[in-house]
């Protein structure tokens, strides 16, 4: 629960001196018996402060830590306090490494947050730890609110700290004046001694006090009713009773069976009792049922328990209303009804069959501690059950429990044909994971000959695996298998709804075959697929984004490479993600190496090594170990190749080819010429070398025979390579990848081959976007200052094309055609002699060099398909990747330069239009951080547009902080004052709300 999900009672009566005493402390403890109010304290606390907050009201099972983390992080999800909720993403740790992540995110927050634990008795053992240690070190301003009928004995040594404060029943009673305040809200036109009596007769006990205001407001005679309450020994459960008496028996009876059910609503109840109406019935009897939005019943917890007295769950109920809860795709609250009903056999015949949606809602956490209310021996009878949690535990890397689940699955499968097939689909998955990869072929294959179609779960992995094993081999006879293979596996995920599966599905298509295989565009266009389906912040999107950012540089479109590197760069810091964190710094290595820039390749290649976790155990370390001597031999830096390649041959075969080809390499470069022929001639001819790297090795040979003074051997080997890149597709590869050798050579050949030189102009790189810079090959172009510098930006910001009257009119305002065509011609000779063919005339207009790219141009087409698009989901991404792009205003120092001005304020008023649809598609998903986030930086750019104060003000209500909605209300009046204007009607009634 939280700001944006709960409202006080109708009938509540403020009670400002608890709050006042409660905000003593940031640490709080409100301790009482049923029916006190706590909960409703606690709301109003929390609206008191005027801060963001959460409440998680715990559930028998959560004394288990990571129940009791699931339990939080849905209730911060709920609130829109999405980076907190990130924090405890179940993939991040053990519970206390996302604890710690926790108090990392709180800390480093601007605001406080408050959280409240409800039901704070039902945490024991090691859930109790991580309570204690949230109450030891919660940082800066943020609180923290326990709530309940008891506390567990080991959080009363750290509740007992002065600091503390502690409410309890005496605190919790109504005052008299509390009391007539109630007697006054429910309608009771009582004489204002009886708010005394009545106080007397309860004890101040608040239900108690609103089941007598209700009796008053009802009585013919007040008088006669309040001394017939004072005669009453036991207010509550009597005035139940009573409410219960003026209902039919077989209705009573009904109404008593609600109070077992969970998550109850009219709908839920009329189906479980087969009595319509039921609850309207009882109100009326006056039974204190309350009706919210939506037909949710509520009741507090004392009239719960004198309804429950009653008698237990009656099986044909529980039964009922399981099946009401299934029709309303809710199978965990059936399960739980069916559990407390002793329906064990129903409720592991419910949890087998709960649908992917239904498990996909919830984390592995919570799915482990719904199926452990179950006896093994019920789920062992309806094994799917099992596959539901051994599937979550795979997305969780938890191999042991999922080996274990798959094996009592395999055991109950017995006689069930299509079951064992399921189970053997999910073991092929793991055979894969663990390099078993012909083993895991040979099981795929036997799957899709004997599954029927309908079995799609198990066609759906078999396709999956099957497609990653022929793929394994990075042979072309392979990759050509795979691809339908994984089309067909990703669109039969998406089918299904599993979204994160077919993403991964996606991911292996674009790397394994497309991107391996040196199909870049294919690969980019396959990644961003992949993107479109998941959320706007997850783990996945993080890796993804790398991958999508390494076919962009293969491509040579660094730009947006970098763009997705920062994405996936921020996703990974969000997430303490040392994959993809780790990854990035690889790739910008890469990339830094293309440009022959040898400072950023020791950087970025010292920032991967900071974030090495488990993908650096695993193969990828020794990738990476080869990949980075590689990269600093190509700048140069012979001594730190040398050091790598050491390190990297320690662990050769774990990545052989990797291997041999950083070895062969550093002998080319450094080394024994003739020893990097035969290393690299025998890596040539191995079948598994990736196909974007068989070019390599005989460019490789060719630099080792040059340095041999075999000029002839190396025009031929060199003649090879290129052969290879046009073959696969990316001529300019060897120019991107090894630029200084790949040029060096390509001058050895002299014209006469029935191939000429794949090569193009090199690519060029002009960025206006906060700032200035040309690149041509990775080198920063040397412009000539004045006129031809600022024509080259002219033409950036007007998407590479103008016409020549519009060129001299903006450079050279007011001056006659002669003089300025006259001016334009040596502006152009300049530039030609600084920087080569950069500007050319195309008839009447000027535009760039073929093959240049402007990131304002590319900023623009991105804006606009995303823009214009009717698919959502679509247009969100595209949206995201060309925001990216948008790293600050278009030339901000040519400020006072007219022909600036228009295009500047179009590419501002686009990434505007981004923000907003962005913000709204954050919204709509409830990450209002990050929709808060998208705001205010369109509040940055835009002082002026009130509705976007507006929007931020009551997102931020949502979330309960008053306090900020209402500094962000003062800085729109404010903004709207300096134009004389005066803030809307809607702004006014934000300010009310803020200050209620």
């Amino acid at each position: 629960m939280s700001a944006a999900s709960v409202s006080l009672p109708r009938h509540h009566v403020p009670r400002p001196r608890l709050a006042a005493e409660l905000a003593r402390g940031r640490l709080g403890a409100i301790v009482a018996g049923g029916g006190y109010g706590k909960t409703t304290l606690a709301i109003e606390y929390a609206d008191h402060r005027g801060i963001a907050w959460a409440l998680a009201r715990l559930e028998p099972g959560d004394e288990l830590p990571d129940a009791l983390l699931a339990r939080i992080r849905a209730s911060l999800r709920r609130a829109g306090l999405s980076d907190a909720a990130d924090a405890l993403d179940p993939d991040g740790g053990s519970p206390d490494e996302l604890l710690d992540r926790l108090l990392g995110v709180l800390a480093e927050s601007e605001d406080a947050i408050l959280l409240v634990l409800d039901e704070i008795g039902r945490v024991g053992g090691g859930a109790g730890d991580l309570v204690a240690r949230l109450l030891d070190e919660l940082p800066g301003d943020s609180e923290l609110l326990l709530v309940g009928r008891s506390l567990p004995t080991a959080l009363e040594p750290a509740l007992s700290e002065p600091s503390v404060v502690r409410l309890g029943q005496t605190e919790l009673a109504f005052t008299a004046e509390e009391t007539g305040a109630v007697l006054e809200r429910g309608g009771a036109s009582v004489d204002a001694g009886w708010a005394a009596r009545v106080r007397r007769v309860t004890q101040g006990w608040p239900i108690a006090v609103q089941l007598a205001a209700e009796r008053l407001a009802r009585a013919d005679d007040a008088e006669l009713e309040l001394e017939r309450l004072e005669s009453t020994p036991s207010i509550l459960s009597d005035l139940v009773e009573e409410s219960l008496g003026a209902l039919a028996p077989e209705k009573a009876a009904g109404v008593a069976q609600l109070a077992h059910l969970p998550h109850l609503t009219t709908w839920i109840a009329d189906r479980a009792t087969g009595i319509p109406g039921i609850v309207g019935l009882a109100v009326n009897a006056g039974v204190p049922f309350v009706i919210g939005p939506g037909g949710r019943v509520e009741l507090v917890d004392p009239v719960r328990e004198a309804l429950s007295a009653h008698g237990p769950l009656a099986r044909e109920v529980a039964v009922l209303a399981a099946a009401a809860y299934v029709e309303r795709a809710q199978g965990p609250e059936a399960i739980r009804v069916l559990v407390s009903a002793g329906e064990m056999d129903r409720a592991a015949e419910t949890a087998a069959a709960l649908t992917p949606q239904e498990v996909s809602r919830l984390d592995v956490r919570e799915l482990r501690a719904l199926f452990a209310s179950i006896p093994e021996e019920a789920l062992d009878r309806h094994p799917r059950a099992l596959m539901h949690l051994a599937r979550a535990c795979e997305a969780s890397a938890e191999r042991a429990l999922r080996a274990e689940l798959l094996a009592r699955a395999a055991t109950a499968a017995d006689g069930d044909a299509a079951l064992r097939r399921e189970v053997d689909a999910e073991r092929s998955r793991d055979l894969v994971r663990d390099g078993e990869v012909a083993e895991a072929r040979v099981v795929a294959e036997r799957l899709l000959t004997e599954a029927g179609p309908e079995e799609l779960q198990t066609r759906v992995r078999a396709l999956h695996v099957l497609g990653r094993t022929h793929a394994w081999s990075g042979e072309q006879e392979g990759l050509a298998a795979a691809e339908p293979l994984l089309e067909e596996a990703a669109e039969l995920y998406g089918r299904l709804g599993f979204q994160t599966a077919r993403a991964h599905a996606l991911l292996a298509l674009a790397y394994d075959v497309q991107t391996l295989g040196g199909r870049f565009e294919a690969a980019v266009g396959t990644l961003e697929r992949a993107l479109a389906g998941l959320p706007a912040r997850s783990r996945l999107r993080g890796v993804v984004l790398v991958f999508l950012a390494e076919a962009l540089i293969d491509l040579g479109r660094p730009l947006e490479a970098e763009a997705s590197l920062a994405e996936a760069e921020r996703l990974g810091e969000h997430y303490g993600d040392t994959r993809t964190l780790g990854y990035t710094g690889w790739l910008r290595a890469r990339a830094a190496a293309s440009l022959g820039d040898a400072d950023r390749v020791r950087a970025q290649l010292a920032e991967a090594e900071r974030h090495r976790g488990e993908w650096f155990v695993h193969h990828t370390g020794a990738e990476f170990l080869a990949e980075a001597s590689l990269l600093l031999g190509q700048v140069g830096e012979a001594e730190p190749a040398q050091e790598y390649l050491l390190r990297a041959l320690q662990r050769a075969p774990e990545s052989p080819k990797h291997v041999a080809l950083a070895e062969g390499a550093f002998e080319a470069r450094y080394g024994d010429a003739e020893r990097a022929e035969a290393l690299l001639a025998e890596l040539a001819v191995q079948p598994d070398l990736d196909v974007r790297e068989r070019w390599r090795p005989d460019l490789l040979r060719a630099w080792a025979a040059q340095r041999r003074g075999d000029a002839g051997r190396a025009a031929a080997l060199v003649r090879d390579a290129l052969a290879q890149a046009r073959r696969m597709g990316a001529p300019d590869l060897p120019l991107r990848r090894e630029p200084e050798i790949a040029t060096t050579l390509v001058a050895l050949l002299d014209g006469s081959s029935a191939e000429p030189a794949p090569l193009g102009p090199p690519p060029t790189s002009i960025s206006v976007l906060g700032g200035f810079e040309a690149r041509r090959a990775g080198a920063a172009l040397d412009l000539p200052a004045g006129r031809p510098t600022a024509l080259v930006k002219l033409l950036a910001v007007h998407g590479g094309r103008r016409s020549v009257d519009a060129v001299i009119e903006d450079l050279w305002p007011g001056v006659d055609e002669p003089s300025g065509r006259k001016r334009l011609r040596n502006v152009l000779n300049r530039l030609r002699e600084a920087g080569g063919d950069l500007v050319v005339r195309d008839g009447p207009s000027l535009s760039f060099v073929e093959g240049t790219t402007v990131d304002a141009a590319l900023f623009d087409r991105r804006a606009t398909d995303a823009l214009g698009g009717p698919d959502i989901a679509a247009s969100l991404e595209r949206a995201r990747g060309a925001l990216a792009l948008y790293v600050g205003e278009a030339l901000p120092d040519e400020r006072y330069e007219d022909w600036a001005a228009e295009p500047r304020e179009r590419f501002r008023a686009r990434a505007l239009q981004l923000l907003d649809l962005l913000a709204a598609g954050a919204e709509r998903e409830g990450d209002l951080d990050e929709a808060l986030r998208l705001l205010e930086r369109a509040i940055e750019s835009d002082r002026i547009d009130e509705s976007r104060y507006l929007r931020t003000a009551a997102l931020l209500l949502r979330q309960g902080r008053r306090g900020r909605a209402l500094d962000v209300l003062r800085a729109s009046a404010a903004a709207l004052g300096e134009l004389g204007l005066e803030p809307s009607a809607e702004h006014r009634a934000l300010v009310r709300a803020s200050r209620s």
